[in-house]
């Protein structure tokens, strides 16, 4: 069994790998998709947000109501995308409305995991649209997230595959037009669904200390019981393949943000 003191080390470790990568990826895809979202009305008016975003709307909304669900809320109500009018001061384009008991340390946890619940469903639609439209992709990063632990290829071997799977010269003539689905599917779920409301942000931050001192707790007792490679080789997989996926994710956002800048630019001409 390990030591105290190298346990504590490895728990501080596994701890910055399941904080500092989410948390920084939430604040910074919804800063970027505000603003996205700001400049789709401003430009095309307020509707434009579910036209060029209602997928990832749909998915934020349920990614709320199912968490909401396993950590045994009250659901008072559910709306899974709502068109915003001009007569109506309430300007969301979708909602979940649940309650949950106080002193129950389950459900009082669970506000945590529903606040960034959007974050996790998103990442999973878009592994599963990567998954089903662009195989070649998909593949690619299952490979380097297996190598990245026990195989015996150097990390630029493995960045150059990954660059090599996303070369349009990898794809056939067929398997393009799974390329632009897939591309027009991942904008859409980027723009509308990665973009935590400060209800989400509020309800998460509420449950934060407490769920990370369990967590730093269960940490400690499979790292000094001896599950150190295990733990690593499964957060190393996790990272890489949420990485990844926040890389993509991040691309699409700007792509679409400084399009819609450029159209806001050249239509002020």
């Amino acid at each position: 069994m390990s030591s105290i003191s190298s346990s504590l080390l490895k728990v501080f470790y596994y701890l910055l790998l399941i904080l500092i990568i989410p948390v920084l990826t939430v604040f910074s895809l919804t800063f970027i998709n505000r603003n996205t979202k700001a400049l789709l009305c401003s430009l095309f008016g307020n509707k434009a947000q579910v036209y060029f975003g209602g997928l990832g709307v749909i998915v934020h909304e349920t990614s709320h109501l199912l968490l909401a669900i396993l950590f045994g809320h009250q659901i008072r109500g559910f709306k899974p995308l709502k068109f915003p009018s001009a007569d109506d001061s309430d300007l969301t384009l979708g909602y979940v409305s649940h309650s949950w008991n106080d002193k129950s340390l389950y459900q009082s946890i669970g506000n945590l995991f529903i606040g960034t619940a959007p974050i996790w469903g998103c990442t999973l639609a878009l592994i599963f649209l990567t998954r089903v439209f662009v195989p070649k992709i998909f593949n690619a990063i299952s490979y380097v997230t297996r190598q990245a632990f026990y195989g015996d290829q150097t990390v630029g071997q493995l960045v150059h595959l990954l660059v090599a799977s996303f070369l349009p010269s990898s794809f056939s003539f067929t398997s393009l037009l799974g390329v632009l689905i897939w591309i027009a599917l991942s904008v859409n779920i980027t723009v509308g669904g990665f973009d935590l409301s400060n209800a989400d942000l509020k309800g998460a931050g509420h449950a934060f200390v407490l769920t990370y001192l369990i967590c730093a707790a269960i940490l400690f007792i499979l790292v000094y019981c001896g599950f150190s490679m295990l733990l690593q080789f499964w957060l190393i997989r996790f990272c890489i393949w949420f990485i990844l996926v926040m890389l993509m994710s991040f691309f699409w956002s700007i792509l679409a943000n400084l399009v819609l800048r450029a159209i806001a630019l050249f239509g002020g001409l």
